[in-house]
Order: C-alpha cells, then sequence, then structure tokens
C-alpha cells in the first residue's frame, strides 16, 4: 500500500477503495448478511465503516445504516454486532415508548389541570375563612390599633 493510500484509509474515506478498506467492509458486510440471516430482521440495514470517524463512539445507527467507527476488525465486527442488536431492539419497543410518550402527555395535562382547579379551591376556601375571621373579630381590623 503506498503512502496515499495509506493517509485516505486512516483519514476513512470511503470513497477510496485500498486492501485494508475493501477487506474490511467486506468483511462487516458479510457479517451484516449473516446477522440478517440469523434474526430473520434488519434486512434495509446497511453498513459504513468509517475508521476514526469518531472520538466519541465505536458506532451507532442512523436511519438504516450502521456507522462502524472502530479502527480494528475484530472490534469493528463486535461494534456491528452490538448495534444490529440496539436496532432490533429500539425497533421492538419503540410502539411502546410513543404509546408511553402520548399517555405522560395526556396524564401531565390533566394533572397540570387538576393542580389549578385545587390552587383555585383552596385560595375560596382560604378567603371565605378570612371574611368569617374578619366578621368574627368585630370592628378590629388589620389597622386597629393594639391597646
Amino acid at each position: 500500500m503506498g503512502k496515499k493510500c495509506q493517509e485516505k484509509c486512516s483519514a476513512g474515506l470511503q470513497t477510496h477503495v485500498c486492501g485494508k478498506t475493501e477487506k474490511v467492509t467486506k468483511k462487516l458486510e458479510d457479517e451484516l448478511k449473516r446477522l440478517k440471516n440469523l434474526f430473520g430482521m434488519g434486512y434495509k440495514l446497511t453498513v459504513v465503516w468509517i475508521p476514526g470517524g469518531s472520538s466519541l463512539l465505536s458506532g451507532e445507527v442512523q436511519d438504516n445504516v450502521i456507522f462502524i467507527y472502530d479502527e480494528e476488525l475484530g472490534k469493528a465486527l463486535c461494534t456491528l454486532r452490538h448495534e444490529f442488536t440496539d436496532f432490533l431492539v429500539c425497533r421492538a419497543i419503540e410502539p411502546y415508548i410513543e404509546v408511553t410518550a402520548l399517555y405522560k402527555a395526556m396524564i401531565s395535562g390533566f394533572l397540570d389541570k387538576l393542580g389549578e382547579d385545587a390552587y383555585l379551591k383552596k385560595e375560596r376556601v382560604i378567603e371565605a375563612i378570612s371574611q368569617i375571621l374578619n366578621m368574627a373579630g368585630g370592628s378590629r381590623g388589620a389597622d386597629d390599633a393594639v391597646t
């Protein structure tokens, strides 16, 4: 592999094909195909290898693309399996998360209204008690002098 090839591969440029990029990409694609057949799901997924593409993540799924950032093949394969599994689990629980969010919004609105109603009732009771106390006090008001 020439110097230019090494520079482009280490920069993770997927458009450039050299021996290492081609071999790792092929192995990742083969593993993804194996996982799809094994689980019978995820057929729309594709894999893109961008070695060193993130300093924070080993991989991630965006839409139907699994991005792998690990530079070493062994780690890249592990990350692919992890991201594939994560994709399947997220798809399975997605409807429940949506329903939960809907109910949470509904309940939150209900609780807000309930709290507002309770506050207004409390204020009416306090006002009524204050009026009764003011009447029971006779002519003594707030600005009556203390003797």
